[in-house]
């Protein structure tokens, strides 16, 4: 099986094994001091970084209690000119204590000014849950749901479980 890696340094990784983004995590670890029990929820940061730098443009990217993982100017130099147009869903509790909800707001402000995503329902939905730590709500559920349909149908989703919600 081809592993396909364009990098492995710390802060950047493409691989279709995930190879490199375990080290990449296990490389934030060292730096930024986290503790392990810190570190098990990435798949918001991944996306993004993902989405951020692939070749391959994606119908929308969602993202729950996270945050841009690289630095704006390494962000900005590896940046893909279709992430401007990639709708972005993405939500965060104002209590969540491993992703601070001002991560989320400066990471949104970036792509929306910096980057040039729009403030709109095809670009960036940025969803405020009051008092939610880092876990999901039935609201933030159905508040995905509802972006979701938008994009790719009730047919598509009609298979999909959404636990009893409708």
């Amino acid at each position: 099986m081809s592993t396909t890696k364009r990098s492995c340094q710390p802060g950047l990784f493409i691989s279709r094994t995930g190879t490199c983004a375990t080290l990449t995590l296990r490389s934030q670890v060292r730096h930024h001091q986290y503790e392990s029990k810190r570190t098990t929820s990435q798949g918001g940061t991944i996306s993004l970084l993902h989405a951020t730098v692939t070749d391959r443009k994606f119908g929308g990217v969602f993202v729950m209690s996270s945050r841009l993982a690289l630095p704006q100017p390494r962000l900005k130099e590896l940046l893909k000119p279709h992430l401007a147009t990639t709708p972005i869903f993405w939500g965060h509790g104002t209590a969540d204590p491993l992703v601070r909800y001002t991560m989320a707001q400066v990471s949104t402000e970036f792509l929306k000014t910096q980057i040039g995503v729009p403030d709109t329902d095809m670009g960036l939905t940025f969803k405020t849950y009051e008092g939610m730590v880092h876990t999901m709500w039935h609201e933030e559920v159905m508040d995905f749901k509802q972006w979701l349909l938008k994009r790719v149908g009730k047919e598509v989703l009609s298979d999909w479980a959404w636990s009893g919600a409708s």
